[in-house]
């Protein structure tokens, strides 16, 4: 978690009392282990992904593409699409979302580093 934290350029602190603030945390299990989680916010028809962290051990095995299908499933009615950013280089998590149907769309974030993506809730 820390290095995910470095990675956002926040303190546990800061993100705690963000998250408090903000849109609501799901937690993420498989097979009754914690897996991860997510962080989410509904903003008018869309659901904004500010974060999806999963432990390693989970990585790799669909556990985010499923984690992301049930975002859609839980938010269908109330919102037309999902949103995220992603870091440029990050290439796994890349790989992720465009697999599970997410495409970039302009963004003024796209020179701090970040992509962001939509992938339309139907």
């Amino acid at each position: 978690m820390d290095a995910a934290l470095e990675g956002l350029g926040v303190s546990r602190a800061e993100l705690e009392a963000a998250m408090k603030e903000t849109g609501d945390i799901r937690s993420i299990e498989v097979d009754g282990e914690d897996a991860g989680w997510a962080w989410l916010e509904l903003r008018g028809a869309c659901v904004h992904v500010h974060a999806l962290l999963l432990d390693p051990a989970f990585r790799g095995r669909g556990v985010g593409r499923r984690a992301l299908d049930l975002v859609a499933d839980e938010f269908r009615g109330r919102a037309n699409e999902i949103e995220l950013a992603v870091e440029r280089g990050n290439a796994p998590a890349e790989r992720l979302f465009e697999s599970a149907g997410f495409a970039e769309v302009e963004s003024p974030h796209r020179e701090l580093g970040f992509r962001v993506l939509r992938r339309p809730i139907s």
